[in-house]
């Protein structure tokens, strides 16, 4: 009773923790980012209007009529807009410039106009072969300003050609340069530890597969690869190693690595559970959906700009399933009793909090946030952590189970060389022993005088009990590294090696009153010949010579009266008669 309170008030204490978890994680990538805000940096309000036909930055900045402050950005149709954003007389310094920053976004080109108190105007444009120039860790782009201490008043971007299916200049602030590189050595961090987790993983499992050959280890292995690829696009990574990528480009691979890394997810997770747990339909519509959604991505990746606002859609609609079918893995591991529920649940809440929350903003339910645009590297760091304890008790599992078969067969392959009455090696593996072990061998054959006989007297029951004396006699009277076998029927046979570190050999006149004196049932006296010879057996021939051998001496010591040895270890005997 103590024990089922226990574990009922663990399984309460861990579901709370991880309704906490979930509900912080869910916070943290909802959060727009307009709540976070410090003394360097100045949080910018867009407002835009479409570009009409003769229009000049020199008149919006002097006029600025029409702009429309609260309309959701991705509800306007594509185009080219002008975007402006009061500064309100934040000023750099000589040493620490401004800059500005903004989320990246597909979007052909910036033309960008600061407005100082003073007078000066600062232009720059940046067309889309361009974009790579800009992005930072983080994958936002940031413009530096001009080195000026003069406050700014307005900001005015002209934004060329943008589909607005996020938006066309969403969460832009204003920045130091000093800020600007503190976030780049906070994200650096951030970034090369979620790639040395990955690459430790990934290391880890091939390591792992190598040995066990279990596919849910490659499966895991995809996807720490495709989280790696990811984390390169995502992050910006890949502006700074190839600096003349387009942004459209890494957009793109953006889209096919993350559809990649669920898919491979969705693979794992088929194969993580222990066979039979999940039912057949739910691992095709595993594989299904991780075919739906690279399909999704690669439409997007190859078609967009074309149909671009329904590519994006569709992409976003290929991910709402996940939740479901985690939650039907979930229900059938739990069902089945399987080892790896409470992991499954540890591991996979966070990236499906994630992919709910994206999907949501995809669809324009939630807003931006730079956190939840990094939130998949972040949820599925905490789940390859997570998943690398489950893998680690899997392996251990599989680990004992394979042990256990080992041990199994062990057992089962000494039952397969024993004789099942007496325990003594059978014919087989006493052959194979001796030829296992190339050397001088002495073999002692060992015939119980009269066995018929004493059956027809004792009965079969005590007959079999003779043969099992017999046995233990013949074990007790060799030394600890001597072969002692039943060959068949009533013949037993010894072989003891005869150089080298070996013991003793076999003394047949000692086994001779070994069996002489044994107790029998019904105390019913037992004698035994034995012939003995000796040969160095290195291949199956040997072998026949020496039985052969040791046969005859046997028939001689029958022939000669019955209980007593006869020895043909000098004898020449061919393997064939």
């Amino acid at each position: 009773m103590i024990r089922r309170e226990t574990v009922t008030s663990r399984t309460t204490f861990t579901a709370a923790m991880l309704r906490a978890l979930a509900m912080l994680l869910f916070g943290c990538i909802t959060v727009p980012d307009q709540a976070i805000a410090a003394a360097d940096q100045m949080v910018l309000s867009p407002c835009v209007r479409s570009v009409a036909p003769g229009d000049t930055v020199e008149q919006i900045a002097a006029e600025p009529r029409g702009f429309d402050c609260t309309s959701v950005q991705r509800t306007l149709p594509t185009g080219d807009y002008w975007v402006r954003m009061d500064a309100n007389g934040m000023a750099g310094s000589i040493s620490d410039p401004l800059r500005l920053r903004t989320a990246s976004l597909w979007v052909d080109s910036h033309d960008i106009h600061i407005f100082y108190a003073n007078g000066d105007h600062h232009r720059l444009i940046v067309p889309a072969h361009r974009t790579g120039d800009y992005i930072m860790l983080g994958a936002r782009l940031e413009f530096p300003l001009a080195i000026s201490d003069q406050p700014i008043d307005q900001i005015i971007v002209r934004v060329g050609n943008s589909p607005n299916i996020r938006g066309m200049f969403l969460a832009p602030e204003l920045i130091t340069t000093s800020k600007s590189a503190r976030d780049e050595r906070n994200l650096a961090a951030l970034y090369a530890a979620f790639a040395g987790l990955c690459i430790a993983l990934l290391v880890y499992n091939l390591a792992l597969w190598r040995g066990m050959r279990s596919p849910f280890q490659l499966a895991y292995g995809a996807m720490v690869v495709a989280l790696l690829a990811y984390a390169f696009t995502s992050s910006g990574t890949a502006a700074y190693m190839f600096p003349g990528i387009e942004n459209h480009e890494r957009l793109r691979l953006n889209y096919i690595f993350l559809a990649s890394a669920a898919a491979t997810a969705l693979i794992f997770l088929r194969h993580f559970v222990e066979p039979h747990i999940l039912p057949r339909w739910l691992i095709r519509l595993c594989w299904f959906q991780a075919s739906a959604v690279m399909a999704a991505a690669s439409a997007f990746a190859i078609l967009a700009p074309r149909w671009i606002s329904i590519l994006d859609i569709a992409y976003f609609i290929g991910f709402l399933p996940l939740p479901i079918i985690f939650s039907l893995a979930l229900f059938y591991s739990w069902r089945g009793r399987s080892q790896y529920t409470l992991y499954l649940l540890l591991a996979w809440s966070g990236p499906v909090a994630v992919a709910v929350a994206r999907s949501l903003n995809g669809f324009g339910w939630l807003p931006y946030s730079f956190l939840l645009d990094n939130s998949s590297l972040i949820a599925m760091a905490v789940e390859a952590m997570i998943s690398s304890m489950a893998i680690g008790q899997r392996v251990r599992r599989i680990a004992r189970e394979r042990d256990g078969a080992q041990q199994s067969a062990e057992i089962a392959r000494a039952l397969a060389d024993r004789d099942s009455l007496t325990g003594l090696l059978n014919r087989r593996a006493f052959v194979r022993k001796l030829l296992d072990e190339p050397r001088e061998w002495q073999l002692v054959l060992v015939d119980i005088d009269h066995f018929k006989r004493v059956n027809d007297t004792l009965g079969h029951v005590d007959g079999d009990a003779v043969l099992v004396r017999v046995a233990d006699a013949l074990k007790d009277g060799c030394a600890e590294d001597a072969l002692v076998a039943r060959l068949g029927g009533e013949e037993f046979a010894i072989a003891t090696p005869t150089c080298g570190n070996a013991g003793p050999v076999a003394d047949p006149d000692a086994l001779l009153r070994a069996i002489r004196d044994t107790e029998m049932p019904g105390n019913y006296r037992i004698t035994a010949s034995i012939g003995v010879a000796r040969r160095a057996i290195c291949e199956e021939q040997d072998w026949i010579i020496l039985y052969r051998a040791a046969d005859i001496a046997l028939y001689r010591a029958k022939a000669d009266g019955r209980d007593r040895h006869v020895d043909y270890s000098n004898q020449p005997v061919a393997a064939t008669g």
